[in-house]
């Protein structure tokens, strides 16, 4: 009981006190620091030329340059950075295909390899709901294959989806199919397609 007679109990009252601050510590640690990822699909250098242009946003610009203004922008936030590398063959050996070296990993930065299209993985899953993130910012290529994949399964899952609009990109002859893909990707339930512009990164990092 806090109070005898009608007076407050001092132990009872100090216990109750360091009972409610440490619960409230505990639910700081479990919600983090931040509940927002940036996904980073399949920017390994490749065949098509990923670092020459020859792979564009929407907007025929290199898809390699806009992802770089995302990530340096995403790194000056602290919000942490995922990529997710489809393995496929020879071709996509991760110690013969790297990332480029302006957007390599850090240590700081998780990389999660998979064998199939779909990068919303059951690993990636685990470790999103162990350390509480419940947003995902997505990034990458291609628009018409991974980064679909990747956008329709997030917000299937119940996760809040962001598509920087200059930030996923595929062959030019594809521009027409990445467009009508991001239409439809703005229609889906929890899913905003946003211009880097108007991307808030500063009130992404608080829940």
């Amino acid at each position: 009981m806090l109070c005898v007679g009608g007076r407050m109990n001092v132990r009872s009252f100090c216990g109750f006190l360091i009972g409610m601050l440490l619960l409230l510590t505990s639910v700081s640690v479990l919600a983090g620091p931040c509940d927002t990822i940036l996904l980073i699909v399949d920017m390994q250098v490749d065949p098509f030329g990923l670092g020459s242009g020859r792979v564009v946003n929407v907007f025929s610009q290199p898809i390699l340059d806009s992802v770089e203004a995302i990530v340096a922008r995403v790194r000056a936030t602290e919000i942490p950075i995922i990529y997710s590398s489809h393995i496929s063959g020879s071709m996509q050996d991760p110690e013969t295909v790297p990332f480029p070296a302006s957007i390599t990993p850090r240590d700081s930065d998780r990389v999660l390899v998979r064998t199939d299209h779909d990068p919303m993985t059951a690993s990636l899953q685990a470790l999103m709901e162990e350390e509480g993130f419940t947003r995902v910012i997505i990034c990458g290529l291609y628009s018409t294959h991974c980064v679909d994949i990747a956008v329709c399964n997030a917000s299937d899952l119940g996760y809040d989806v962001i598509v920087v609009t200059e930030g996923h990109g595929d062959v030019p002859e594809n521009l027409t199919q990445a467009s009508a893909r991001q239409y439809q990707w703005a229609r889906l339930p929890n899913v905003a397609v946003v211009r880097s512009a108007n991307l808030d990164l500063d009130s992404l990092k608080t829940p």
